[in-house]
Formats: structure tokens, sequence, C-alpha cells
């Protein structure tokens, strides 16, 4: 689900790359609450194209990615207050090389 051009994704006051990415993680959350809101229940189990998945489908896999990323990726911890450091090591990530930052996680919550 890209973001049009125009499409009013807020951009948060602060310079601060992770505040950035979590205040764009809510509009798009958001967004897509948004896009299903008025659908009947037939409409939001029957699978769409091209997704092949159904709308409540969607919202269950982004909600699935999501808590892997910032949960297994990420700790579980507070996210705010840890905008600039790395993953933790030993759940999704073995080695410290291999943990990405906060922000690297949020671009790809994004890009899903």
């Amino acid at each position: 689900m890209g973001r049009p051009r125009g499409a009013g994704c807020p951009t948060p006051p602060s310079r601060d790359r992770g505040r950035k990415g979590v205040g764009h993680l809510e509009w798009y959350r958001e967004a897509l609450l948004r896009k299903i809101s008025g659908l009947s229940d037939d409409q939001l189990r029957t699978p769409v194209e091209p997704l092949h998945r159904s709308p409540l489908g969607l919202v269950q896999h982004l909600g699935r990615v999501e808590r892997r990323w910032l949960r297994w990726g990420f700790a579980a911890e507070d996210v705010l207050a840890w905008l600039t450091d790395k993953a933790r090591v030993g759940g999704r990530f073995s080695t410290p090389d291999q943990a990405p930052s906060l922000g690297r996680i949020l671009f790809h919550l994004l890009q899903e």
C-alpha cells in the first residue's frame, strides 16, 4: 500500500527519524481503518485481487508483521525510548551485525 502523492501523510514536527517512523506507521494504520470502515461482514471476509486476501485478512497480516518486527525484532521495549539503538540480539537477530536500527524496522513496516 504505497502512499500516493498528496495523500496527507503527516510529518511529525520532530526531526527524530524514529519518531517520524512511528508517526507514519500510525498514519498508515488509521488510513487502512478508514478504507475498510463501512464494509459489510461479507466484504471484510471476501478476498480481493490483486492481494488474494480479504480486507480482514490484510488487517490481520499487517498486525502480525508489526508485532513480529516490534516485539520479536525489537524486543518489545518502549519503542520511543530506543529511537537510535539497534534491535536486541537473541530474538529475530543472532548477531549484532544482523540487528537493524528501529528506523530500519519502521521503514520495513511502512513498506509492508
